[in-house]
């Protein structure tokens, strides 16, 4: 395997493994969205908090830069 297919494995397994344990919250699911012809890697917390459309994006990883956002309580 190259060292980016490796790459790319190691971060979609991370964010499986990570996320496959987070405690849910009514309303609220974890998205995982791979593309990884142009790079982009991305888990959002998606869903509804009472009235409210939550559409938070948690993990952003784009061309090996990686941007963090915290967790919407």
């Amino acid at each position: 395997m190259d060292k980016i297919a490796n790459y790319r494995e190691k971060v979609k397994s991370l964010l499986r493994n990570y996320t496959a344990n987070l405690k849910q919250d009514d309303g609220v699911e974890v998205e995982l969205i791979f593309d990884q012809e142009r790079e982009h890697y991305l888990w959002m917390d998606v869903g509804w908090e009472g009235s409210k459309r939550l559409y938070h994006p948690v993990i952003h990883n784009v061309n090996q830069c990686l941007a963090f956002n915290e967790r919407s309580k």
